[in-house]
């Protein structure tokens, strides 16, 4: 059975091999991602500071009005900084109080949702937690998830939402 396993392994290194060193349609998966296929030109960019008083950012979401909302992973503050900061600060719009800074845990990823609601994903004392909230509100966040184990390092923590809105 163990040698089996070994020459289906082998035949698949040799079938890898010979797919990329043809150029085969599927050649396209081993190679170095780029900007562009075949063009190799230089993209020129300036960078521009936004804002810069932020303790830990981490995780970035958009309202619908080019509001960026920004989680502080080591504060368990949510900012927004306006599209147009030309110099702004930015500005506390919630807080997750159970939030800890633990490791490469804290306040992590955020997520506006299509309807409003502002998803967040964070450390605390026992483990890692899902909630939602309303910018806004004084209702304590929902708790959604919760026994994520957490760790001492990477923690993860991204929230997204897809096409479908879900």
């Amino acid at each position: 059975m163990k040698r089996a396993w070994l020459v289906a392994g082998a035949a698949v290194v040799v079938i890898v091999a010979l797919v990329v060193a043809a150029g085969g349609y599927y050649a396209g998966w081993f190679r170095s991602p780029s900007l562009s296929d075949g063009d190799s030109r230089a993209v020129e960019a300036e960078a521009e500071d936004v804002v810069t008083d932020l303790q830990s950012p981490w995780g970035l979401a958009f309202q619908p009005d080019g509001t960026a909302l920004i989680s502080e992973r080591d504060t368990g503050r949510i900012v927004s900084v306006p599209p147009q900061p030309a110099g702004a600060r930015a500005t506390e719009v919630a807080r997750i109080p159970e939030s800890r800074l633990r490791g490469e845990g804290g306040l992590l990823g955020i997520a506006l949702s299509p309807d409003g609601w502002l998803y967040v994903y964070y450390t605390t004392e026992e483990d890692n937690r899902i909630a939602r909230l309303r910018l806004g509100s004084t209702t304590p966040p929902e708790l959604l998830v919760t026994g994520i184990p957490a760790a001492a390092i990477h923690n993860g923590g991204r929230l997204a939402f897809g096409p479908d809105g879900y």
